[in-house]
């Protein structure tokens, strides 16, 4: 092993063993972030001897920096002691089929082909490229070259795209820095220094992962190359003293190496020339240096100026071999200051994979079809029940689903809705979107912000869709559309403008083109709201805490699912066909004595209750008692009383502008009484009819919701064979429920083997970490045999454990197959193993239990709730409703409202 100028390698066998072992476990199982394994990374601008450094590292040329191409790409380098190779011998591991003279040519080509391949991000890539090399003379050691940082506005855009790479690795905590300059640069012109120090520091990064990183020079050292130079520069100790000084003054702990004597140029040399001018280099630097500190000392004692003696302490920081041994000293100083804190994660990550072994391990049990149907019955019931308590939010589960994580705002509700696979595009010309109702209705804020948990959420909607319905303006009654629709021949015996049927037929259309599409979307919010609570409990279900064994079980998962949608959606075909009734009888028999219909209303009420409003005295007005001639103060009962039915048709035809003989066909005056009426008929209609929607989806939907443990086991005339899942898997056979299950012993087995590899890893990687932890503690140095003999025990250790533990799942394995086989194919005939038992399936959940992949399955029920949404759509339009009668309308004014043109009476009516 190459030795450093104590005689004594940097890096111990058994911690690098350790490391190695970290970072494959990292890199494999995909938990590089949490392990936070200690990495080196050198960086600085270009043209400052970074690949001539790696190449001292490596001890032969790997530099391409002469052929005009640059670094595309992080390059890391792995270098590996292997004690059974000869002396002098190189050999590449990574990447396969080469050798050392052919790794320059080799990244050359791959840096012209990542300039080309990623020329969208400005011809860089920040996936670093390994290179993994063997020899009995390295220490082992793991270091990243990064592309050198440019200035100027020339090469604005390989000047972003390297930095961009740069900042990846320097804002990284588990990154320790190599900075190079140029000895004699100044600290103002130290463009590299400047950009590490920009980068580390600002608030804002390209990666919002990494925070900034203010102490980023407690891990770093800088590299003073060309030092050549500087002894060219600085001939007498005096100044040679002083300047040093200053640099590490200014940048903190520093080496100076130079790495090229007498202008030698490998490019010009054979690969062998430059392996043996590498392994030569050492020597001749550390003889060039001497000859420069004697001649200064002797400047020391000859000169007049009385310059002083080159100082004996910045010696052992000069050349090529103090480098080599700082950089790996930095990288062993990170590590082992991350030792016990990486015990703790991988201790961690081991409790989790054996976490995992012993759930797959519950798996096993669920292939006993006995077993997996009570677990099946179990999660059924549980949903059920945890649905309902979500629903009403009750105290059973509010710990659960808590506000913070699951309470949604009607934004927050809107996004996701426009967001949701199963939306349909619709159109409707009173649809408010939130901007217009925080505009509009800037007191409802509170209440568009609030976040439910539950059936608070329908609630608001029907708020919200009240409020839409209610400010939208309609359309105007045109000449030419009263004149349409009244235009009748009765019996043959009259032409006369038949004005009742246009205010009914007006009427008609106007509701309709109000709530029509109002209806099918809030007919999707029902369907997303309702989808949203059964995410949520589901999730829950599979959760930990729960049924985690049944998370792969998705044909079961999907039958639930199903049967789920078919219950809601029945509820909201209860409440749609109401409403559309309802639309219908409204359109087509108006009642025209509204005020006495609400007078007769109010005062149903049994009297047995007292009603303290109705005896209000009214100020001003007085009832007269004709018995006696006197007065008493009126009460809002008496006011009722005496008022007139409010007979709209009355108005009509007892206008005198509506007689023949009077009313003129040209100015239409007659017009002007049946405008009013429909606008009075729609807007109070209107109100009831948001009243019959708001009833009727309550009624149907939430309060079932509420109790859907009962009601979805309810026969429903929609769905008259229907049987719940539930029953129907207690008569499902052995066989139906083991194919149901959709789990192999292929599948667990996978798994299993999966989680004893990576706890023999784990367990492997913690005694590493343990035996270089209590190396370092003792501060013993083992030698070769001694090292050899530790890895071997190590490694015997780990694999003693991961065989016990595979034997045993061997052995349940085999006990567990034959149980399974004994139990899913009992012996019974031909025909009962034939049997589907599909007289108690339905036909979309038997369409959908064919599918035997996920995928496969996923699209089926995807296609199932597409169909069935597109169906929900029209099941509240009546005959010729169409669909497209929004397309063309322009939305109107948000600045002008309906209810300036109705009067304030008519909208104290109807209000709610």
């Amino acid at each position: 092993m190459a030795s450093s100028t104590t005689g004594k390698p940097v890096i111990d066998r058994t911690v690098f063993e350790a490391y190695t072992q970290l970072r494959a476990i990292a890199k494999k199982y995909n938990v590089e972030d949490k392990l936070e394994v200690p990495q080196l990374v050198l960086v600085g601008e270009t043209s400052t001897g970074k690949s001539m450094l790696v190449q001292n590292f490596l001890r032969f040329p790997c530099s391409f920096s002469q052929t005009g191409v640059a670094t595309r790409c992080p390059v890391a380098y792995r270098l590996v002691y292997n004690p059974t190779l000869p002396i002098g011998e190189l050999r590449i591991i990574q990447p396969r089929g080469i050798t050392p003279p052919q790794l320059a040519n080799y990244l050359e080509k791959l840096m012209k082909h990542i300039q080309e391949e990623c020329s969208a991000t400005g011809g860089f890539r920040l996936e670093p490229e390994w290179i993994e090399i063997e020899s009995a003379e390295y220490t082992d050691f793991e270091i990243l070259d990064l592309p050198g940082l440019v200035g100027g506005d020339k090469v604005a855009e390989n000047r972003k795209a390297v930095e961009k790479i740069a900042e990846a690795f320097v804002r990284n905590p588990r990154f320790s820095i190599v900075l190079l300059k140029e000895t004699t640069q100044i600290t103002d012109n130290s463009h590299g220094a400047r950009v590490i120090d920009e980068l580390c520091k600002k608030q804002i990064s390209s990666d919002s992962s990494l925070s900034a990183r203010p102490n980023y020079q407690e891990n770093m050292i800088t590299i003073h190359t060309k030092f050549d130079s500087f002894m060219l520069n600085f001939t007498n100790g005096t100044a040679a003293n002083n300047e040093m000084s200053k640099q590490l003054q200014d940048f903190g702990p520093s080496f100076f190496t130079n790495m090229i004597f007498d202008g030698y140029l490998m490019v010009e040399r054979s690969f062998d020339d430059n392996v043996a001018y590498l392994r030569d280099l050492p020597r001749r630097e550390q003889q060039e240096i001497d000859r420069w500190i004697q001649k200064m000392n002797q400047k020391s004692g000859e000169s007049a100026d009385d310059y002083q003696r080159f100082d004996e302490k910045y010696r052992k920081i000069i050349g090529i071999d103090a480098v080599r041994n700082q950089i790996q000293s930095l990288w062993l100083k990170s590590f082992r200051s991350a030792l016990p804190k990486l015990r703790e994660k991988i201790q961690d990550e081991l409790d989790k994979a054996q976490y995992q072994y012993d759930e797959e391990q519950e798996r096993y049990k669920l292939l006993d079809p006995r077993a997996l149907r009570d677990t099946y019955k179990n999660y059924i019931r549980d949903f059920h029940k945890i649905l309902c308590q979500y629903a009403s939010y009750r105290s059973e589960v509010d710990f659960i689903f808590t506000l913070e994580q699951c309470g949604k705002t009607y934004e927050e509700i809107e996004n996701s809705y426009n967001e949701w696979p199963r939306k349909k595009t619709i159109i409707w010309r009173a649809y408010l979107s939130v901007n217009d109702l925080k505009r509009l209705h800037p007191d409802e804020c509170e209440l568009i912000n609030a976040r439910y948990v539950g059936c608070r959420h329908f609630a608001r909607l029907h708020n919200l869709f009240s409020y839409m319905i209610l400010n939208f303006k309609p359309r105007e009654p045109t000449r030419d559309w009263i004149e349409s629709a009244a235009s009748l021949l009765t019996s043959g015996t009259t032409d006369f403008d038949d004005l009742e049927k246009a205010v009914r037929d007006i009427l008609r259309t106007l509701l309709r083109e109000t709530s029509l599409m109002g209806i099918c979307w809030l007919t999707q919010m029902y369907s997303y709201i309702l989808n949203m609570f059964r995410i949520h409990v589901k999730r829950y279900l599979l959760s930990d805490q729960k049924y985690p064994m049944l998370r792969d079980h998705y044909i079961f998962l999907n039958a639930v699912d199903l049967e789920y949608h078919i219950v809601v959606r029945t509820m909201i075909h209860d409440a749609i066909r109401l409403i559309r009734d309802y639309r219908q009888s409204a359109s087509a028999y108006a009642h025209y004595d509204i005020l006495k219909r609400m007078s007769q209303l109010m005062f149903s009420i049994p009297r047995a209750i007292e009603h303290k409003s109705f005896n209000q005295p009214i100020d001003g007005i007085f009832v007269k008692n004709t018995s006696n001639n006197t007065y008493t103060a009126a009460t809002l009962a008496d006011v009722f009383n005496v008022i007139p039915p409010h007979k709209l048709l009355e108005q009509i035809y007892g206008s005198e502008s509506f007689l023949t003989s009077k009313r003129d066909p040209y100015t239409c005056n007659h017009h002007e009484n049946a405008r009013r009426i429909i606008k009075e008929l729609y807007a109070a209609s209107c109100g009831r009819l948001l009243e019959e929607i708001r009833s009727s989806f309550n009624t149907n939907v939430v309060m079932k919701i509420h109790n859907f443990d009962r009601f979805c086991v309810e026969r429903h005339s929609e769905n008259p064979n229907r049987i719940p899942l539930a029953t129907r898997i207690d008569r499902m056979t052995e066989r139906q429920i083991a194919e149901m299950s959709n789990l192999s012993f292929d599948e667990i087995s996978d798994a299993c083997h999966a989680s004893i590899e990576k706890i023999q890893a784990l367990n492997e990687a913690l005694l590493f970490i343990n035996n270089a932890i209590n190396e370092m503690n003792s501060g013993k140095y083992l030698q070769s045999e001694q090292r050899r003999s530790r890895i071997e025990e190590i490694n015997r250790k780990s694999t003693i454990h991961a065989e016990y533990i595979r034997k045993r799942q061997e052995s349940i394995e085999k006990h567990l197959r034959q149980q399974y086989v004994s139990q899913s194919f009992p012996n019974r005939s031909d025909d009962e193993l034939n049997e589907t038992s599909n007289d108690y399936k339905l036909d979309e959940e038997q369409m959908l239990m064919t599918h035997r992949d996920p995928t496969s399955a996923s699209e089926c029920l995807h296609e199932i709730y597409d169909k069935h949404d597109k169906e929900d759509l029209k099941y509240g339009f009546l005959e010729n409703d169409p669909e497209d009668q929004d397309r063309n309308h322009l939305h109107f004014d948000l600045n002008s409202t309906y209810y300036e043109e109705i009067s304030s009476c008519s909208m104290g009516m109807f209000i709610f």
